[in-house]
């Protein structure tokens, strides 16, 4: 088996590491979850598919996974590793900050994004009213960040990790979200917010939420998404063309069963929230 293309991060710790042995962790219809004795997290999915971090895709999944489901175990070596690198990091969009986004046409995409979530949307676990327990931990989550204060912020992430049902529970691809936009927001405009929130998501989740959720906010803590995740995001903050947004915005909606749309709803909320301050908030 010759994997057909791989994460460039994943590729270097490979190369590092020459030879790793990995367990199943989780299978699904088009991708399957691995993890290293050592702790380092794989994801495998079919060609054709959306490439997540430390993920790798394989022309023949369907017989990969049916070996997995037998054997349980996989090995990495140099002998199966890619020609073909992608580049799943942020930093794809900050390099180039003098094709950002002008304030008046980002309002404009955020406002179009709202839209086109009120149509299109699903009956998701964010689009219903949130529990009052919740709704008041999010609510001191922003007055924290409005006003830098890291314990309430701290304190307000306890009432919001792991919240929400499936693999990544609502409450965490929401957060991720919030993560990426706020890196983002940060390398290509001018901001004195000081709060770096990520840290504080991931240093709440261990032991508090799935494998896979506290994985997927390390990452995103480290500027680090998948491929159609990082599309959205770079159609929305560089100048980009009317269809490209819509085909963006379709793509990230179709992901897992409400995953893709509250990712949505954490990109909506930051994004706004630093609009707002950028206007003459308390911090941009």
């Amino acid at each position: 088996m010759k994997i057909d293309g791989m994460d460039q991060h994943f590729y270097q710790e490979c190369v590092t590491k020459k030879r790793i042995g990995f367990r199943v962790h989780s299978v699904f219809e088009s991708a399957v979850n691995l993890i290293s004795q050592e702790g380092i997290w794989a994801t495998v999915v079919s060609k054709g598919r959306w490439l997540p971090p430390n993920g790798f895709r394989v022309k023949n999944f369907p017989e990969l996974k049916e070996r997995l489901k037998q054997e349980d175990s996989f090995w990495m070596d140099e002998n199966i590793l890619p020609d073909k690198l992608i580049d799943l990091h942020i930093h794809r969009i900050t390099e180039k900050p003098e094709q950002r986004e002008s304030m008046e046409i980002l309002e404009k995409k955020v406002e179009y994004l709202q839209e086109y979530l009120n149509i299109f949307g699903k009956e998701g676990f964010m689009r219903k009213p949130l529990p009052e327990k919740i709704q008041l931990s999010l609510t001191a989550f922003d007055q924290g960040l409005d006003n830098q204060d890291e314990e309430r912020v701290k304190d307000s992430l306890q009432g919001l990790i792991g919240f929400g049902k499936g693999l990544t529970p609502s409450m965490d691809d929401y957060l991720a979200a919030r993560i990426l936009v706020w890196k983002i927001w940060k390398q290509i405009y001018p901001i004195k917010e000081t709060i770096h929130f990520g840290d504080f998501v991931v240093d709440g989740a261990v032991q508090k939420t799935t494998v896979v959720s506290e994985r997927m906010l390390q990452f995103a803590n480290q500027g680090r998404c998948s491929e159609d995740l990082l599309r959205l995001f770079r159609m929305m903050f560089l100048s980009s063309k009317g269809p490209e947004y819509e085909d963006a915005i379709k793509e990230v909606m179709e992901i897992g069963g409400s995953s893709g749309e509250d990712w949505i709803y954490g990109i909506i909320k930051e994004t706004k929230r630093l609009l707002v301050n950028r206007k003459g908030g308390n911090n941009a």
